[in-house]
């Protein structure tokens, strides 16, 4: 397979968006999926990791977590409401990002850490911000015109 800039743009055969924009979105959902998945193996820990930060109902918010990373993420690996999927975890991630992520309380050791991920996330929250506002895939003309033409014609 050729992969270049022209394969990853040219709509894809079912008259969808462009091939580059399925393999982001579902590499995006590949970490949600790895994500919750691994918290539900750890499930106690996250809990009493939320339980210790004052959240209340940890248990169901433990759970209503690993719903959220590994539905979404599942959903934008199999390009099944994309936009909804995204959206619902652009909406978790800056919440997620604020409460774990404090690199303005961290001590000088952590910080660094904690600046690299809380960056990460904000890159994170763009490109699902990107996916969100991606048309539909049976919207063929939408896409076109969004992603085909040449900046400044439109």
């Amino acid at each position: 397979m050729n992969l270049n800039l022209k394969t990853l743009t040219r709509l894809d055969r079912a008259g969808g968006c462009p091939a580059g924009v399925r393999i982001g979105q579902a590499m995006i959902g590949a970490l949600f999926l790895t994500s919750g998945a691994l918290k539900a193996i750890g499930f106690a820990a996250l809990a009493a990791r939320l339980s210790q930060m004052g959240l209340p109902l940890t248990p169901l918010l433990t759970i209503l977590v690993i719903v959220v990373e590994a539905g979404c993420g599942a959903a934008l690996i199999l390009a099944w409401q994309t936009r909804l999927a995204a959206a619902t975890l652009a909406a978790f991630v800056v919440p997620a990002t604020f409460l774990f992520h404090a690199f303005w309380a961290a001590d000088a050791a952590g910080y660094g850490n904690q600046l690299n991920h809380f960056l990460k996330n904000v890159g994170l929250f763009g490109a699902l911000l990107a996916i969100a506002c991606t048309p539909p895939s049976g919207n063929r003309l939408a896409c076109t015109a969004q992603v085909s033409q040449p900046e400044g014609s439109r």
